[in-house]
């Protein structure tokens, strides 16, 4: 019985490292020290790459700041599947990415798990379940499968983080599909948020009526686009190809509190001019030293409106010549400001009254 006691003892006295895990959605913590805030996994395609990003932080939600040696491990699904890719890295400022990672089979409910030490403490952090499609799979979500031919669709213009109202960089979308070099058709977006309802006039694109633009030689691009709210990390941004009716999604950017705002007073009908009155505040300051254009949509067709600002608290004038709006009528468009060579977007609703 001593024997037994010792040996023990022994065993707890070597075992010094101590292991605590955080797992699942929401992370349900055992222990409240560290745990790493992975960014939400959405479907991916066997065989294609997709990244893996993480916040490393502390009860308070605190980013440590330290460099530390961190792991990556792939559970559930298929259990002969294989994790492709770089799986250990280090973190910067207590951020890491892994990038371009595969998955050799498709199955459901996989997870990846990230492990790290602190202290000689060893911690574990699971992700989000998410499922590894087949390209003879009909999952509209990685690519759209015509006829044995696999449409791919990606993305180029979107950064890790950005706020509502900052021009982003030109959103090129590249379709390829097998056998077919001149790929035509159109291209259409929208946003979703996690529940998968749409967010209208979330993303919006300068001076066009509707979210589309057409495929030239397997390419669409769209320029001068923006995001017109605050946006969740789980929203989606889908991409539609019309001509063969097949989407995918995109992660979103984590999308900040609105960089312009547009305080819209009332819209009136004054002698065949319509004229909208509101105030420009640019970064919470008024923009009193800004150059102004704006629009309206009527009809699914562009109105340009000539804007001057009246004084220094933003306050701006924005006509459209001959034009009566529907009493009682909504309209939509978009409020441009340029100052020191940076533009700024926002979304402007106005009623006719």
């Amino acid at each position: 019985m001593h024997l037994f006691l010792l040996t023990l003892l022994f065993v707890f006295a070597c075992d010094s490292t101590k292991r605590y895990r955080y797992g699942g959605r929401g992370y349900e913590r055992e222990h409240h020290e560290y745990r790493a805030v992975i960014k939400r996994i959405r479907d991916v395609m066997v065989d294609s790459s997709f990244d893996v990003r993480a916040t490393i932080e502390d009860r308070d939600g605190d980013i440590l700041s330290d460099n530390i040696e961190v792991e990556l491990e792939l559970t559930g699904g298929d259990r002969r599947a294989d994790l492709q890719g770089r799986t250990e890295k280090e973190t910067r400022r207590g951020h890491v990415i892994f990038s371009n990672l595969r998955i050799d089979r498709p199955g459901r409910n996989y997870r990846v798990e990230l492990s790290f030490d602190v202290d000689g403490e060893e911690f574990y952090s699971e992700s989000n379940r998410f499922d590894v499609t087949d390209d003879d799979d009909d999952d509209s979500s990685n690519g759209i499968s015509i006829g044995g031919s696999l449409l791919s669709i990606d993305m180029q213009g979107l950064p890790t983080s950005i706020v509502a109202g900052q021009a982003l960089p030109n959103l090129t979308f590249t379709m390829k599909l097998l056998g077919n070099k001149g790929l035509g058709g159109v291209v259409s977006l929208e946003i979703k948020d996690e529940r998968g309802s749409r967010l209208d006039d979330a993303l919006l694109v300068w001076r066009k009526p509707t979210l589309s633009a057409i495929i030239r030689s397997g390419k669409a691009v769209f320029t001068e686009a923006f995001f017109s709210q605050a946006l969740d990390e789980d929203a989606d941004l889908v991409a539609k190809v019309i001509r063969f009716v097949g989407t995918k999604k995109f992660a979103l950017p984590r999308v900040h509190a609105a960089a312009i705002e547009v305080d819209v007073n009332r819209i009136s009908i004054n002698a065949g001019d319509t004229e909208i009155y509101g105030i420009l505040r640019l970064e919470a300051a008024p923009c009193s030293s800004c150059v102004v254009n704006s629009y309206l949509v009527s009809n699914d067709k562009v109105k340009d409106a000539a804007v001057t600002t009246t004084d220094n608290t933003g306050a701006f004038t924005a006509t459209i010549a001959d034009w009566h709006c529907a009493s009682g009528g909504a309209y939509r468009g978009a409020v441009k400001v340029s100052r020191a060579g940076s533009n700024y977007y926002a979304l402007l609703r106005a009623n006719c009254g």
